[in-house]
């Protein structure tokens, strides 16, 4: 499987660990339905992919949330504009979501991603609702 120490680079975007973590979850998959008819539990699958990278399934599970950000914000989450958790939070509102509050120029906050995050699982989260939470 994949692990950063293969690469010659020592450090490695938050979008790339990312996307590569994604992969390698999906490759691992693919590899036991063939072999024996049907995946692994989600869970095993987690907890051998984040043993392999040395940090845990909750952190595992976080990248793998960011695949879910626009482009725009994954751009910020790598040039570090944008925390980690914050990001991860901004990864659960629906894309178009996450389009609006790109668009109103005002990051939030953790605090306030979490509150957004919240209110879109809710199917709740309007432009309206938006500018009120983040002015």
């Amino acid at each position: 499987m994949i692990k950063e120490s293969d690469f010659k680079r020592k450090e490695f975007l938050p979008s790339e660990k990312a996307f590569v973590y994604k992969m390698e979850l999906n490759i691992i998959k693919n590899q036991e339905e063939k072999k024996y008819g049907s995946a692994p539990k989600e869970r095993v699958l987690f907890d051998r992919v984040a043993a392999r990278h040395g940090i845990t399934r909750s952190v595992l599970h976080n990248y793998i949330k960011l695949t879910n950000l626009i482009p725009v914000f994954l751009d910020k989450l790598d040039a570090y504009a944008i925390p980690f958790l914050t990001a991860v939070q901004i990864a659960e509102m629906k894309s178009d979501e996450q389009e609006i509050l790109y668009n109103m120029g005002i990051m939030p906050t953790w605090e306030q991603a979490v509150k957004l995050s919240a209110l879109s699982f809710a199917g709740r989260l309007t432009e309206e609702i938006m500018k009120s939470e983040l002015t």
